[in-house]
């Protein structure tokens, strides 16, 4: 509804702005971590969130025939969705509907939601791995640590000694800890926030690249220009060129 920010889920990393729509399994674990100039202004976030739970009505209700389509739908997003175009708009208006709706109205809006996105060919995959692939411990208090110390500090340089001292690991523990819950290593973690950030700053700001490659944590541009078309098929000045005339920027 309002705010902006990196949503973690699974094993994806990708922005999130007013208006997104996504379907994210119950056991994939995820986090939607707002931008930082959120936590130190009045400025809102607000979001509206709908659970599915499969176990509601009982097991014979879901198994009708005229569910099949939804139940089919609903086994194969479990790596979780971002809805596109006019899906994106279409669910974004009933999810604002479910809002005011009660009684009967209410479920009668919650399947309408199913159907519609169910019936959608404007979905973009989120995670390369299932819900279930995942560690239940991801979010746990320790990789919660880890993550909200990442963002805060991704600006600047971050050893594995630092971070795994954080959580009180060796560095070769907090390496296995780490890629057992995530399945990538905390440095590919860390440089897809950089580059994450870096997106937006090319798309939001005019600042020199030289100047965002120091502010996102990268400190060497060769190095970050050679990560950023490595990640984004394409040099930090081409990307900008290429989104910053309103087309959608897939950050």
């Amino acid at each position: 509804m309002n705010g902006e920010g990196t949503l973690v889920a699974g094993d994806y990393v990708g922005r999130f702005k007013a208006g997104d729509v996504f379907v994210i399994d119950r056991d994939m674990p995820h986090v939607f971590r707002c931008d930082s100039h959120y936590y130190t202004s009045d400025q809102g976030v607000e979001s509206v969130s709908v659970f599915f739970d499969e176990s509601y009505a009982g097991t014979v209700f879901w198994e009708a025939h005229e569910l099949q389509a939804i139940r089919e739908w609903l086994a194969g997003a479990k790596r979780g969705f971002r809805l596109e175009g006019t899906s994106r708009q279409k669910a974004g208006s009933l999810l604002r509907e479910l809002i005011r709706l009660q009684g009967i109205e209410k479920l009668i809006g919650g399947f309408t939601l199913l159907k519609s996105m169910s019936e959608s060919e404007d979905l973009i995959p989120l995670s390369l791995q299932v819900g279930k692939d995942f560690s239940k411990g991801i979010l746990d208090e320790r990789m919660s640590r880890i993550i909200g110390f990442t963002f805060r500090e991704s600006h600047r340089p971050i050893t594995i000694d630092e971070v795994a001292s954080l959580v009180a690991l060796t560095p070769s523990a907090f390496c296995r800890f780490f890629k057992l819950r995530t399945r990538k290593t905390y440095v590919t973690f860390l440089n897809e926030i950089r580059i994450r950030h870096a997106c937006r700053l090319l798309l939001t700001t005019s600042k020199p690249i030289g100047e965002i490659c120091q502010e996102t944590g990268f400190h060497n541009l060769s190095h970050f220009n050679e990560y950023f078309r490595r990640a984004k098929g394409m040099s930090p000045k081409a990307y900008r060129g290429t989104f910053s005339n309103g087309k959608p920027s897939g950050v």
